[in-house]
């Protein structure tokens, strides 16, 4: 209990290896206790001695030392010394300390202090302990270094919580010998002297390698890279003998730093001048027995994560995390995004989009594999948006400066949002980009995982039943908090529904433009998310055929780039069914369809000209497959005529609406004047047009002769006209189909325009009397 107690009080640097036994068992042998004060004092042993200057401490501490059993392996053949523990010093300090540790011997080569900080994580109770090497001097048979001033947390404003230090629990040391040390472009490589050597230079290479990569994606300048080693070395990559497994086997050791200023063009090394100590350590096992992909992946994480420091000093959020980990996946194929892990720890997108702008506090944080820690909520939201990223990389595949930019637009931002400098970077609306991400996200395209699983995972922002269709015409508005990105879910039960219905969602909010609200559909059908459409006010159908029997769902996400939502914030959610039933046999026999607009046309022989489109069919027979009426005719034997129509029709307002229609007819046979020869001369000719949304008119009546007249038609003039128009074109081909003239395919109206089509039922034209 006393040290989870002291981990409130008592910073310390990262680190990572985990401990087996009970962290709460004897640590070591004790071997000395003293009592220092602002007056300084020494803790001596036969063979430790810890000397502490008269003002380094600002009130009394209880100093202990033990010889350490736990980590006497840590450097293995390179230790010269035992390992030894203290507790009790403070985690903030006004000076340097002085350690000497009593050698046997002569060192042959040159010797350090390997100087570790060790707490207990939280959760699950282990401990852990990372290592930096002290330059050592030899005096009268002792090794003597200096421990540096602590400086604790970061003070008030300085940003978040430092991802570098936590409650100091202890304090390990010991003496190291013959430590070879190598050299790189951009690093130091200190290891044991038995290390396998390809190994090390294939570890060299990867962290080369990956710093090479980020140097092309503008998130490093090399020339400032270049003159920071000449001014300050090279950051180390410390390899130990310490057989550490799992994931905290790559732990980054980096000094504490605040995020860099807007102004700061581009991160170099020379940010971290005076703080020569930025560490890798990892251990000789991790690098000798992982397979190359591995150590490929965390040389391109870690290096990615040192980056970060640059710009963001001990910021670490949600982006920072997810991005890092998927530098492993996009340079070395290794991902660490999995159904089970999602399932488990990571959080769906809907809430965090905006993580990051509340700070969590201590007590939430957990040890992470990148060094330092990252706040519990941080860390699943990353993993939840871990194909977030991913989408964002593939959407602009040749976008270089991409990563670098979102980094630089959050350090300029005003919240200081991984989300803000993703909005801002990008440069263009998110609801462009936005529906493509949740697209792919929900249909698992992304998220491999069963849809109804995901479901049942998602925090829903409201879950609305329909189970009869009696109560489908009521309007259902539900308040949302948070029109950013949201969730609501909406429940049928189809068994209780005659008719096909359909669903309108329209996202309300007094302080946006039309075009910045997105609402995006996804129906649940046989355990699968399909995606139905996205648009500002949406209108959905077919809702019964989604899953006929049973109960459905669909989930309908609300995205906008608002971030401060007002009172007059809603989803309007209308279920609309038809107005009437209608017999079962019920159908259209045939269709007709007249057009006549102006178009822009080319000429093979050269010139334009605006001209009359016009278009007249026949009666052309059809038949009904669900809400797609098709009539085919091929009379290219007799009258040269042939071609297809199609009409589609939205199943719940089924007949009245018309979604879509299509026209695809040729003439061959026809005679036409050449322009460039004023001749007439035999050609052939290409129709095709296309509109959406019509709303139709019943006419069903007996006429004088006893004969029923049955239809649906609708016709528009004037340029009401291209309001439902999508294209037109006409193309004049001579009979070897060499291009006469061919149209742009934009309608233009004017007021001889019209649009005009009629669907005859299947009991139009029968006898019924007088």
């Amino acid at each position: 209990m006393k040290k989870l107690l002291l981990l409130l009080f008592l910073p310390l640097i990262l680190i990572s290896c985990p401990k087996e036994n009970d962290p709460n068992g004897d640590p070591g042998e004790f071997l000395a206790e003293a009592w220092i004060d602002s007056y300084g004092g020494t803790l001596e042993t036969a063979d430790v001695t810890l000397t502490v200057p008269p003002g380094t401490f600002t009130a009394t501490h209880s100093v202990r030392i033990a010889i350490e059993k736990e980590y006497t392996d840590d450097f293995g053949g390179n230790a010269v010394t035992p390992v030894y523990r203290v507790t009790g010093i403070p985690s903030v300090t006004s000076g340097p300390m002085t350690l000497e540790i009593r050698l046997e011997g002569t060192p042959e080569d040159e010797t350090y202090i390997a100087m570790g900080n060790g707490y207990e994580l939280l959760e699950p109770e282990e401990e852990v302990v990372t290592y930096a090497l002290r330059p050592a001097t030899v005096t009268n048979g002792s090794l003597v270094a200096g421990i540096p001033i602590l400086t604790g947390e970061p003070a008030e404003g300085d940003g978040l919580k430092s991802a570098l230090f936590h409650p100091n629990l202890y304090m390990v040391f010991t003496g190291l010998s013959r430590m070879k040390e190598t050299g790189g472009a951009y690093f130091n490589f200190s290891y044991p002297s038995a290390m396998d050597q390809q190994k090390l230079l294939q570890l060299a290479g990867y962290l080369h390698e990956a710093m090479d990569a980020y140097v092309e994606m503008n998130l490093a300048d090399r020339e400032a890279l270049d003159a920071a080693v000449d001014l300050m070395g090279r950051p180390t990559v410390v390899i130990t003998n310490r057989d550490m497994t799992g994931p905290y086997a790559w732990t980054v050791d980096m000094p504490q730093m605040n995020r860099i200023s807007g102004n700061d063009p581009m991160a170099g090394l020379d940010r971290y001048a005076g703080h020569g100590n930025i560490r890798l350590n990892t251990t000789r096992s991790a690098v000798e027995q992982s397979p190359p992909e591995v150590l490929k992946s965390m040389a391109y994480m870690w290096v990615y994560r040192m980056i970060c420091y640059f710009y963001l000093g001990d910021r670490m959020d949600w982006y920072t995390y997810a991005t890092a980990l998927y530098m492993k996946e996009k340079f070395a194929g290794v991902t660490d995004y999995t159904p089970d892990l999602f399932s488990s720890r990571g959080k769906s997108p809907f809430g965090g989009m905006e993580a990051g702008k509340e700070l969590y506090a201590y007590v939430s944080a957990g040890h992470s594999v990148l060094g330092g820690v990252i706040p519990m909520q941080e860390r699943w939201h990353a993993m939840g948006m871990y194909p977030f990223i991913r989408y964002l990389d593939r959407r602009y595949p040749d976008d270089k400066t991409l990563f670098s930019r979102i980094i630089m637009e959050t350090v300029r931002g005003e919240s200081g949002t991984s989300m803000e400098g993703i909005i801002n970077a990008l440069e263009e609306p998110e609801y462009e980009w936005w529906p493509g991400f949740f697209e792919q996200y929900l249909t698992r395209q992304l998220a491999d995982i069963q849809a109804e699983e995901f479901t049942n995972l998602v925090e829903s922002g409201d879950v609305i039943e329909f189970d009869k269709e009696a109560n489908a015409s009521a309007s259902r508005s539900a308040e949302y908090a948070d029109l950013s990105a949201g969730l609501y879910r909406i429940n049928f039960l189809f068994s209780e529904f005659q008719n096909e219905s359909s669903l309108k969602l329209k996202a309300v909010c007094v302080d946006l433009q039309p075009e910045y609200l997105t609402a995006m559909a996804f129906g649940l059908k046989d355990n699968t998310l399909t995606y139905l459409d996205d648009a500002a006010d949406l209108t959905i159908g077919g809702l019964k055929t989604l899953k006929s029997g049973g109960t459905s769902s669909i989930l309908v996400v609300v995205a906008s780039s608002y971030s401060e939502p007002g009172a007059d914030e809603r989803l309007d959610i209308e279920l609309q069914t038809r107005l009437r039933s209608l017999p079962e046999d019920f159908a259209f026999k045939e269709v007709q369809l007249s057009l006549q607009c102006m178009t822009n046309f080319s000429y093979s022989a050269g010139g334009t000209s605006q001209d009359r489109f016009d278009y007249l069919s026949d009666k052309r027979t059809g038949s009904m497959t669900g809400d797609l009426f098709t009539a085919v005719w091929d009379e290219s034997a007799t009258t040269g005529k042939s071609g297809t129509i199609e009409v589609e029709f939205d199943p719940a307002q089924f007949p009245f609406q018309i979604n879509r229609f299509s026209v695809d007819a040729e003439n061959t046979g026809v005679w036409w004047a050449n322009p460039s020869t004023g001749e007439w001369v035999h050609a052939n000719e290409s129709f095709t047009a296309s509109g959406e949304h019509l709303t139709l008119e019943e006419y069903n009546m007996v006429n004088n002769s006893g004969y029923r007249q049955h239809y649906f038609t609708i016709r528009v003039y004037g340029t009401d006209a291209c309001s439902h128009l999508t294209g037109v074109n006409h193309a004049v081909r001579d009979e070897e189909m060499n291009l006469i003239r061919e149209g742009d395919g934009t309608p233009v109206c004017d007021a001889q325009s019209d649009l005009w089509i009629t669907l005859y039922c299947t009991d139009d034209g029968t006898l019924v009397g007088r």
